[in-house]
């Protein structure tokens, strides 16, 4: 069964360039030290914050992220994907290392509100440099392959993070900096250098402006947007609180308490009816308008985006 397994993901990731799989590497770096945002209201609570203030801590982080893919579209355009790239981990594992020496709540807040800008606007210019590393035929699973990277890397990093953070709060914003900083390194050694003048010139698949419909007019892709934000406001709030369940079970381990064993859990069904909502409409983007608004070699981003936010 192992054999069939690694013959899978052999035949699934066969054909891809290699500047995908170096891509990829850099990726597979960046998240293996991603720890910081998920002990975050840990580290809060431990720092002898509410539990209340560890979650608004969070919260800026989202509303940093939100502006941060923003800006780093428009960053992206202007200066090119790869110097985007490499500015956004360089300067997003200093952040880390300063976000640690933060001591008061506001220092705390200020800092995570540009740390996730920087570190958010990361996502556009890599979403860029997919499609630009990639052939036509086999972007899919390029941007897989990518994804995959990145759940292994958060596998690690939050492993790696619960020893460190067992040991010293402080090594969480070392480690993910460091890491930061190494992936800036390795992309700027791994992969060539692309110019602003290349990447425009580089298009193999062309949006026809003519045919282009502003994804603001698009009502199936707002729809999706929309039951994308329901979906990451309940999976995020319920991965929060399951921290705060493993903490206090922890403590009650240590101090000898006998601790009941958990039965069945079933899958919230609010949760459950937002995805199948969502999965049927996903369906309806690649036709019409809908595969219109999206920018042309992203399409493909979608569906393994989702799909590893699952997982």
């Amino acid at each position: 069964m192992l054999n069939a397994t690694i013959q899978l993901y052999k035949n699934s990731y066969a054909g891809l360039t290699r500047r995908i799989w170096l891509l990829s590497i850099v990726m597979l770096i960046n998240r293996s030290g991603t720890m910081v945002l998920a002990f975050m209201t840990l580290y809060c609570k431990h720092l002898g914050f509410s539990i209340q203030q560890g979650g608004l801590v969070v919260a800026v982080y989202g509303v940093g992220s939100v502006a941060g893919a923003f800006l780093g579209g428009k960053i992206s355009d202007h200066f090119g994907f790869y110097r985007t790239q490499f500015g956004a981990l360089f300067l997003g594992g200093i952040l880390f290392i300063v976000l640690g020496q933060m001591e008061t709540y506001e220092s705390i807040c200020i800092c995570t509100f540009f740390l996730s800008m920087v570190n958010e606007s990361f996502r556009p210019a890599n979403a860029t440099a997919i499609t630009h590393y990639s052939e036509p035929k086999t972007r899919t699973q390029s941007f897989s392959l990518v994804r995959l990277a990145i759940n292994l890397g958060w596998g690690i990093g939050s492993a790696l993070g619960g020893i460190l953070a067992s040991i010293d709060y402080h090594l969480l914003f070392w480690t993910d900096g460091i890491t930061n900083i190494s992936a800036a390194l390795c992309l700027l050694f791994l992969l060539p250098k692309v110019s602003v003048e290349q990447q425009k010139q580089y298009s193999r698949n062309p949006v026809k402006e003519n045919k282009a419909v502003s994804p603001y007019k698009d009502k199936a892709f707002l729809w999706f947007l929309g039951l994308q934000v329901l979906f990451a406001i309940c999976f995020f709030q319920r991965l929060q609180l399951h921290d705060h369940r493993k903490e206090r079970r922890f403590r009650r381990h240590l101090a000898g308490e006998r601790l009941p064993r958990r039965g069945r859990r079933h899958p919230q069904p609010f949760l459950f009816l937002l995805l199948r909502a969502e999965s049927g409409l996903e369906q309806l983007l690649p036709q019409g308008r809908g595969d219109r608004a999206i920018p042309a070699g992203c399409r493909e981003e979608i569906r393994p985006a989702r799909q590893g936010a699952l997982q």
